[in-house]
Order: C-alpha cells, then sequence, then structure tokens
C-alpha cells in the first residue's frame, strides 16, 4: 500500500523504511501566524549501522 511505519510527536516525526533504495520525503505545513520561519534540516540513520545523513535546512515568509 506503499505507507510505512511511523510515529508522529509535537517537535519530529519518525519513520521506518523497510527496504534500501531512494527514497523523497514531502510533507505539508499549516502556517498560522504570519513572519520568517527556520526549518530544520531532517536527520537520517541507519538504525542498525554507523551511517548517517542530514538535509539542508529552509526558511519561509509567510506574509498576511
Amino acid at each position: 500500500n506503499g505507507l510505512k511505519p511511523k510515529e508522529i510527536y509535537d517537535d519530529k516525526t519518525v519513520t521506518f523504511f523497510r527496504q534500501s533504495g531512494r527514497y523523497e520525503v514531502q510533507y505539508l505545513l499549516r502556517v498560522e501566524l504570519p513572519g520568517d520561519y527556520h526549518i530544520l534540516p531532517p536527520r537520517l540513520w541507519h538504525m542498525y549501522g554507523t551511517a548517517s545523513w542530514n538535509g539542508l535546512e529552509s526558511r519561509i515568509r509567510v506574509e498576511p
């Protein structure tokens, strides 16, 4: 069905991929107040190994 197991918290979402390969992760933001926002970079790591990856940070500006 394409759905991955995930856990959603107030400050993060944890997703588990069962197979190796290339994945694209997208998410939807709901902004409630205008302003400048800093989106922290995604962090990924191998559950049973030492490999880890960091994504790029993002910034967005929401205007009224």
